[in-house]
């Protein structure tokens, strides 16, 4: 019994102090092995990298679509260069051509003032040398007879050029009232005024605008009056 009772005793105790250590497993976990640790760092270091290649890859992103725009600017400086030089050259030739005109239109005025310097100077001379001193020999014949003198060569040009003046604009105020009737007979024999404006519009495009209207043709009319050409 006494055997019994002490080998029970020590299962007892082995049994307590089984559970004991049993129970002091569950409530602290056992540490990690080196190898666990191992795979840890090399997981936070491989998030650390794809943590930075993500930021890599943004600014690569981005600089490639600054890169692409950039040579979408540099395309359009490229072209507007190209197209400004080809305008460079038209304006080249332009110069070039106004140039050659200036000195054609140069040449022009030199021999064009030679002209002009000989002529005035054969009226210069006809007038000293023959149409003064036939008017003073005709004003002296004509105070001999009790008649007035002659008019001056400038009462002349002024009196002559004073009545074809008057002629041209009385030419042009009956042309304008020919005009200005025709156009009434035109308005008055015409049933625009029962038309739309827009049917108006139409007929006046259709019939070119002029209707009976007619146009009269000015030309230049260039007169000499004792040697001075006068152009209107």
């Amino acid at each position: 019994m006494s055997e019994q009772e002490g080998g029970g005793s020590e299962g007892t105790r082995h049994g307590a102090s089984g559970g004991g250590e049993s129970g002091g497993s569950r409530c602290h976990p056992t540490a990690l092995s080196e190898e666990q640790r191992a795979s840890l760092s090399l997981i936070a270091l491989a998030r650390e990298k794809l943590q930075k290649l993500d930021r890599a890859s943004r600014e690569v992103r981005h600089s490639s679509e600054a890169v692409a725009e950039l040579n979408r600017v540099l395309d359009e400086c490229r072209l507007e260069s190209s197209e400004l030089r080809q305008e460079l050259q038209l304006r080249l030739k332009q110069v070039a051509q106004l140039n050659s005109d200036i000195a054609v239109v140069d040449e022009l005025m030199q021999s064009t003032t030679a002209d002009r310097d000989a002529m005035q100077e054969q009226r210069d001379r006809a007038i000293d040398g023959h149409l003064r001193p036939l008017q003073h020999e005709l004003n002296a014949i004509r105070s001999q007879l009790s008649l007035p003198p002659l008019l001056s060569l400038q009462e002349q040009t002024d009196d002559e050029l004073s009545v074809y003046l008057e002629k041209r604009r009385r030419t042009w105020a009956d042309g304008n009232t020919d005009i200005k009737r025709q156009k009434q007979s035109h308005d008055e024999a015409s049933p625009s005024t029962s038309q739309a404006p827009a049917q108006r519009k139409k007929k006046k495009a259709a019939d070119g605008g002029t209707g009976s209207r007619k146009k009269k043709k000015v030309s230049s009319h260039v007169t000499y009056l004792h040697g001075t050409c006068v152009k209107y």
